[in-house]
This record gives structure tokens, sequence and C-alpha cells, in this order.
């Protein structure tokens, strides 16, 4: 199904370039591929000169990933805009940003532009048990969960890493995804 993305780095002058990527733009599928395989600058650079896409793999190799101009000989389109404020005038359905080696999300449901760490983005995709209960006990723009404010972002990127190291270590010594959440949060209250 086509559900379009527009994928993108931040350059060193604030400037982002990007491309628009044709199928499959949910976090499930572009949101986990970016994560797992797109982590560092150089990649991410070599995915971007590729212009626009069809579809993206895991690795820029023409087998993989699909772009117009290896595919059917179209020029090399990549979109340069001023700041990230102008990505949200772009109108895609889903947009990723790579920014202080970092993916980053753009919620397009809020009232304001709002960028949210795209990890979490596709844990919240993956299970609604998880997150959303330390959600309801810390609020939407809690200290950690939420992208722009004063917390540095690898303050953020630590404790979300520290979170999933313990659900990943519970659930393989046979904890249900309840006892993990009543766990975290239990652990989160007493010591945030």
């Amino acid at each position: 199904m086509a559900t379009a993305s527009f994928i993108s780095i931040e350059n060193n002058d604030r400037s982002i370039d990007g491309i628009y990527c044709h199928y499959d733009g949910h976090p499930d599928s572009v949101g986990k591929i970016l994560l797992k395989n797109y982590n560092t600058d150089s990649k991410i650079r070599e995915l971007i000169d590729l212009g626009d896409i069809s579809y993206l793999g895991p690795t820029v190799s023409e087998d993989a990933t699909r772009s117009y101009f290896r595919w059917r000989n179209d020029p090399i389109e990549i979109t340069r805009l001023r700041n990230k404020d102008l990505i949200s005038k772009l109108n895609y359905p889903y947009s990723y940003l790579w920014r202080n080696r970092y993916w980053w999300f753009l919620d397009n449901k809020a009232t304001k532009i709002q960028w949210l760490p795209l990890d979490q983005m596709v844990l919240e995709n993956k299970t609604n048990v998880f997150y959303p209960s330390i959600n309801e006990v810390y609020g939407s723009s809690s200290l950690f969960m939420a992208a722009d404010d004063s917390v540095p972002a690898y303050l953020k990127r630590e404790f979300r890493k520290i979170v999933k190291l313990i659900h990943v270590e519970m659930s393989e010594d046979g904890y249900t995804d309840m006892e993990v959440e009543d766990y975290l949060v239990n652990l989160m209250e007493k010591n945030i």
C-alpha cells in the first residue's frame, strides 16, 4: 500500500536534506528499518544521495532500496529546507529526521509541531500496553517522554535504553508484559 513518508537529515547549518519514500512510510515499516539499519551520518547521507525512492530496504544497494534515479532514470530529487519546522508544511503522513545522531518522528496529529523519539513511536505501535501506562502516570509531556523540552536528548535516549533493557530482560525471564509494566511504573514512581 502506498503510504508516503519523508526521510531527512539535519545538516551542520540546521538546514534539512530529505527524500520522498512512496511505500510503507509508517513507523512499523520505514521507522523500524531506519532505526535498525540507518544509524550513522554516513549511511543516511548515502540514502539521501539516492534521491526520492519507491521503497526503503535495509541497505542502499540497488536490490534493497529502489531509487527513482536508478530504477526509472529520473533526475535525482533531494528536498532542501531551511529548518526542521518546514517539514510539517510538506504534509507527508509520516516524516523522519536524523538529528544529533538520533531519529525523530514528526507527530502530525499534534496541534503544534512536535518531534517524538522514533524508537518510542515504534515501541508504541508494537504494543499498546507498555508506554501508555507510563504516559498515564507521568503525562504525555513528562520529562523523559516529550521530545521538545529542556532535558538533553542524550538523557532521554539513555532513559529509553534502560527501560527497553529492563523490558527485554524481564520478558526473557518469563514475566508478562503486564508484570513488566507494573514493575517499571512502580520503579519510576519511587525514583522520579
